[in-house]
């Protein structure tokens, strides 16, 4: 600390003196940068207070500022024991800021200085303030588990990321967001631990979660596949499963013996399908010696539990490896076979057993399902893994059976704890004949009374499911809706049509008889419900729309499309047919939409609208002319209809260029009247226009037949209506179109649409659009020289426009996006950065583009540093992710460049920047700028 003086005792005294309010503390701690008045100051007392927060009388919690503790932040690098020391005096402060602060010096020293926390550690367990970044939390816990004593790293992760017991489900420290970021750093920091560690967490959260309770390691459900969450939303649990298979793999490389004892010792099934997982994968990398491992390991399968079809592709991906590796143990896969699901064939015949089975009834379901099983497993495993006895049978039960597409597919997923529940699984149904499963659809019934338990919804979701990938599960059954209830029908047909978006076939004949007598059958149902509505449906509404839900998926013309045209055409006379039916408006006209409901949300999911868009369809898939003229005069009449919710423009919008190829002249006809003219467009019309522009490809034939509305959709007083919540505003999505149609040659730069929307839109939607562009540059592998040069062009134009108009600015604050695309030149994008950072003094970086610089910095130094000095001009008001990104990498590369190859005057602005920086609070700009490397040689 010699650079620093030391405070005599009247210095210390007098300045205590001169401070004796929180407006004079704040400047003298503000400008206060010698850390020699850290320990005379704390012997005064004057870090020994810091103020409580307190709760206002609207029930608020307020604290006031402490400057002290920014002082004592910058000075932790330089005496970082005399900032320990005090805040090891405030273990009793609940001050979110002393808290917060605590944290992150601790996170940022190093290990053996930050291991004397410790004590605050342990007595701030119960919370460490509402302010405190878990990402500091997070590096704290990192920074101790790689100390001199990682005990305190392994107390304080526990604390963050073990699992508690919470209201209705289990807790942790850490919010879900943060505790998924976290963890995989965590898991790396704690090494050897790791394992043991993420895999008691995954058990207390299975077990707080109530999934222990069950007899069948029910646990496996929740994952139908180790590698990959299955789920829309993972959350902790899958977070913690991932953990633990990707520590499970580290482990098993390193220590395998260890690693296989530690999972099969778990009480989870999901522990053992990890150690499968993890067994593949140490196989696969041959750092183990693949004999002893399959040796020590094979012998786990002679466990029931193995057998359990929820492990089959993590038993495949065994079994794969063992074949790779050690070909001449894959004689286990007989045994494994021979011992069947569920690790018996008398268990099974039990388990399967229904009441009023006779013992050959029981036995042949056993053996179907044993049979099911076994195609299943072998074809996920695959005829390249297999030996030439089992290459043989699974050719066999391919030729006898069908093959199973997407073997290695995880299973759907299901569980007992959401929904309405099942009395057997997919499996079940798959295993029996056509005429066995409608007769047990007919003649199964839930137990009376039950309020929570297996219900004909349940079983009507597994059947949706089955019929997915195999929709003639039911085919020679032709009296379906006289023998099943409405529930069962609808999910029959909603099975049928993923099974045609999934081409697969289902019995074309069957699903249009079943159609067309749902379509055309009373609402009323003549089966009793069994059970409140979510159980059984009380009427046929629900199957008439997933009927004609089906048919538009069908008529749906697509590449790989091979729905028959005899079927089309079929399919088509029932539609029409239905048409006349004036059940659909009625219902469409009579609800109302829930909140957040848009025209094309809804235009998916009430009948009405998909029975419309179903016309369009037909229009354009049919081969006959007279059913095209008749679709479309059917599609006029609902066009005619008085719509209250305006889903049907949004289903033109949707289905525009469809209406084009099907008959452009019937489309130009009407097009006015669908989408507006250059002089009005309604609100129906403005619907149809922003759904169009929100879900088609742009293409300058569609721009051209919407033009007229577009151009009026610009002069609007108000914001356009919106017939799609889910993208980006309309105005913006018409420059969009309008921009690319340019760049692509297709508009010239002075065309009234291009005047328009850099007129008649405001400069930051101009400027939301060009980002946008340069956004989806990003995404391209390639980009055409010409395009970029037009979009060159086009910002250099409106360069020249904000020089002259400086209130539109604004147009410039997505440039970044030309940087973070890498799809322009340094020696194009770095003057433009500047100018735009000079013109909009607001601009903003978004913490995207520090790499970039840094990178460009080599070989442009001087623009570089230009750069970072106007992007940081207003760094005491900028948002910190965009200023740490620049400070982290940007600016000190910056600086150290222009000092290595500038000329004076350049080394000496670097220089004067970088006083600058420190002034303001930057002290470690020196240290940052030291550390950049210098040394490699720059291409001339």
């Amino acid at each position: 600390m010699t650079d620093y003086p030391v405070p005599s005792q009247a210095d210390v005294d007098q300045a205590i003196r001169l401070i004796p309010s929180p407006q004079l503390r704040r400047v003298f701690f503000d400008g206060l940068a010698n850390p020699n008045w850290i320990k005379p100051l704390f012997d005064a007392g004057q870090f020994g207070s810091p103020p409580e927060p307190v709760q206002d009388e609207k029930g608020y919690i307020r604290e006031e500022p402490w400057p002290e503790v920014d002082y004592l932040v910058r000075m932790a690098p330089f005496v970082p024991d005399a900032v320990i020391d005090v805040f090891l005096s405030l273990e009793g402060s609940r001050n979110s800021w002393v808290r917060r602060s605590a944290i992150f010096v601790g996170a940022s020293l190093d290990p053996d200085k930050a291991v004397r926390l410790k004590p605050i550690l342990e007595a701030w367990e119960s919370g460490f303030g509402f302010r405190t970044d878990p990402r500091d939390l997070a590096n704290l816990t990192r920074n101790l588990l790689g100390g001199p004593k990682p005990r305190i790293g392994l107390r304080l992760a526990r604390v963050l990321f073990g699992p508690t017991e919470g209201n209705d489900k289990p807790r942790t420290a850490l919010d879900e967001y943060w505790y998924e970021e976290e963890l995989p750093g965590i898991v790396e920091a704690l090494g050897d631990r790791a394992l043991k560690q993420v895999l008691h967490w995954l058990e207390d959260w299975e077990r707080l979660s109530g999934h222990l309770e069950h007899d069948r390691g029910y646990t496996a459900v929740f994952r139908p596949s180790i590698e990959t969450s299955t789920r829309a939303h993972a959350g902790i649990e899958d977070a913690l499963i991932d953990a633990v298979r990707d520590a499970a793999v580290r482990a098993m490389q390193a220590s395998p013996a260890s690693a296989v004892q530690v999972l099969q010792a778990s009480p989870l099934s999901l522990a053992k399908r990890i150690m499968l997982y993890a067994i593949a994968r140490a196989l696969a990398s041959r750092a183990v010696d693949p004999v002893e491992l399959i040796d020590m390991s094979i012998g786990a399968l002679d466990d029931p539990l193995f057998a359990d079809s929820h492990f089959r592709l993590e038993i495949a991906d065994y079994f794969r490896a063992v074949a790779d590796v050690a070909p001449d143990r894959l004689t286990a896969l007989a045994g494994y076979l021979d011992r069947g699901p569920l690790g018996g064939r008398e268990v099974l015949i039990e388990r399967l057993r229904r009441e009023g089975d006779s013992d050959q009834e029981a036995v042949t379901r056993a053996d179907e399902y044993t049979a099911r099983w076994r195609h299943r497993l072998l074809a996920t495993i695959g005829g390249d893994h297999l030996s030439e006895p089992f290459k043989a049978e699974l050719e066999e039960l391919d030729a006898r059976d069908g093959a199973i597409e997407d073997a290695a597919k995880p299973d759907f997923q299901m569980t007992s704890w959401v929904g309405p529940e099942s009395p057997v699984t997919v499996d079940d149904l798959a295993a029996m004949p056509p005429s066995d499963l409608a007769t047990y659809l007919e003649t199964w019934h839930p137990e009376p009374g039950s309020w929570h338990g297996p219900s004909h919804g349940g079983q009507g979701r597994l059947l949706t499911t089955l019929l997915t990938t195999s929709p003639r599960a039911l085919q020679g059954q032709d009296d379906l809706l006289d023998r099943l209830r409405p529930t069962y029908i609808n999910a029959i047909l909603r099975g049928w049509e993923a099974a045609i978006r999934g081409d697969v076939d289902p019995d074309w004949a069957q699903l249009i008889a079943v159609v067309r007598s749902v379509l055309t059958h009373i609402d009323a149902s003549n089966f009793e419900p069994e059970g409140d509505d979510f159980d059984d449906d009380r009427d046929y509404s629900r199957a008439r729309h997933a009927a004609v839900a089906l048919v538009e998926e069908a008529l749906t013309t697509r590449e790989t499309r091979r729905v028959p045209k005899e079927v089309v055409d079929d399919l088509g006379r029932v539609l029409l047919a239905n048409v006349v039916d004036d059940r659909f408006w009625d219902e469409y006209v009579s609800s109302k939409p829930g909140d957040g409901w848009d025209p094309l949300n809804l235009s998916i999911n009430a009948a009405w609208p998909i029975q419309a868009k179903a016309l369009i369809m037909l229009a354009g898939s049919t081969k006959r002319s007279e059913m095209r003229t008749e679709a479309l005069a059917a599609l006029d009449h609902e066009l005619a209809r008085d719509d209250p919710w305006d889903a049907l423009a949004a289903v033109i919008g949707e289905s525009l260029p469809r209406l084009y190829l099907a008959d452009e002249g019937w489309l130009r006809e009407r097009v006015d009247r669908l989408f507006g003219t250059a002089e009005a467009i309604s609100r129906p019309q403005q619907i149809a226009l922003s759904t169009a522009l929100a879900t088609q490809y742009i293409h300058s034939v569609t721009l051209g037949l919407i033009r007229g509305a577009v151009l009026a959709a610009m002069k609007l007083d108000e914001p356009m209506a919106v017939g799609w919540n889910g993208l980006r505003p309309p105005d913006q999505l018409i420059g969009e179109w309008i921009i690319t149609t340019h760049i692509r040659g297709q508009l010239e730069l002075d065309d009234p649409l291009m005047n328009s929307f850099f007129v008649d839109e405001p400069a930051n939607v101009r400027g939301e659009a060009i980002g946008h562009i340069a956004w989806e540059f990003m995404q391209a592998d390639v980009v055409d020289d010409q395009m970029r040069a037009r979009l060159e062009s086009l910002w250099d134009s409106r360069v020249v426009h904000v020089r002259e108009h400086p209130e539109d600015g604004a147009e410039l604050k997505d440039f970044y996006w030309f940087v973070r695309s890498r799809k322009f030149d340094p020696a194009w994008w770095l003057p433009r950065l500047i100018e735009a950072a000079t013109l909009d003094p607001e601009l903003m970086t978004h913490g995207m583009i520090g790499e970039d610089l840094a990178t460009a910095a080599r070989e442009y130094p001087s623009e570089v540093l230009d750069a970072v000095v106007a992007l940081t001009a207003r760094s005491g008001d900028v948002a910190e992710p965009t200023m740490y990104d620049l400070m982290r990498t940007a600016v000190p590369t910056a600086i150290a460049w222009s000092i290595e190859r500038g000329d004076d005057a350049l080394k000496a602005d670097a220089r004067r920047f970088m006083n600058t920086l420190a002034e303001r609070g930057y002290i470690n700009i020196v240290q940052s700028v030291e550390g950049v490397d210098t040394s490699q040689p720059v291409e001339e």
